[in-house]
């Protein structure tokens, strides 16, 4: 009889100790995973990353059905180190649980900042002033696109959430109305830059169009000025013409004047000579 506890006690120990062999092995391999997930989750719309995703689910699949497995083999023994290997063994499969829930949350989470680093690279490439319209567009159309990707994402991982917990499922609706704030400013912000430029390129245009009107009035006064200083020699020689006129004018009434005096005289003294030669 005590030879044949002795066997069954050793025979549990082997499978005890192939179980935790087991164990240590798929926690080995999750881990080598891990790393390589971490190297990838750059990359989480790559294939390889969405192969190194599946490894894991499956290992954790594997690693839960042993331990349930454990539980099976043991669950209907009394003895105090079984039940205490039991109660170890269901926090085990917790945590394993707990584990494999999240990894969809952490496949959201390293697409959801592989969209947060484009939004921020968008962000920096932002000018200070848009130089064309259709640059707004553009960078907005972007911008939206980003948010309505990372909104789509979070509603698909809502849809099933039966694995997750309270507070995991209530940070994925803080997420969401986040974005949702995000993507409704985006748009707003649209509007208002393409407005503001509209304002801008009219108050350009006003300004050079007043710049337009200044010049012409400058040229205005210049050719007025410009003309006034070539009618004012014009004038002097009009007034000179004028006085050379009047001078001739009084040139010519006094040589009349003397012409006058000077047939008076002969005149005159013609009839004089005429009655001395008559009285004679």
């Amino acid at each position: 009889m005590e030879e044949q506890i002795t066997r069954e006690n050793e025979l549990n120990n082997l499978i005890k100790q192939r179980y935790e062999l087991y164990r240590d092995i798929a926690s080995w391999q999750r881990e080598m995973l891990d790393i390589a997930l971490e190297y990838e989750s750059g990359s989480p719309d790559t294939a390889l990353y969405a192969d190194l995703v599946g490894q894991k689910k499956q290992n954790l699949e594997n690693e839960m059905e042993a331990v349930k497995q454990r539980m099976a083999e043991i669950q209907d023994s009394d003895r105090k180190d079984k039940q205490e290997e039991l109660r170890n063994l269901a926090k085990q499969y917790a945590e394993l649980y707990k584990e494999y829930a999240t990894v969809d949350i952490d496949v959201l989470n390293d697409k959801l900042d592989v969209l947060e680093r484009r939004l921020d690279l968008l962000e920096k490439s932002k000018p200070q002033e848009w130089g064309k319209y259709t640059d707004i567009e553009s960078y907005y159309q972007q911008n939206i696109n980003y948010l309505e990707q990372k909104a789509s994402l979070i509603r698909a991982q809502l849809e099933d959430v039966s694995m997750l917990t309270d507070e995991q499922v209530q940070n994925l609706v803080d997420q969401l109305n986040d974005v949702t704030v995000a993507l409704r400013e985006a748009q707003i912000q649209l509007l208002e830059d393409q407005k503001n430029y509209k304002e801008s390129q009219y108050n350009a245009l006003v300004s050079k169009v007043q710049e337009y009107i200044t010049e012409l009035e400058d040229a205005m006064d210049e050719i007025e000025k410009a003309y006034e200083d070539e009618l004012k020699p014009l004038e002097n020689i009009n007034k000179e013409l004028e006085r050379q006129a009047k001078l001739e004018d009084l040139l010519a009434a006094k040589k009349k004047a003397a012409q006058e005096r000077e047939k008076v005289y002969r005149e005159g003294k013609w009839n004089a000579l005429v009655k001395d030669s008559y009285i004679g």
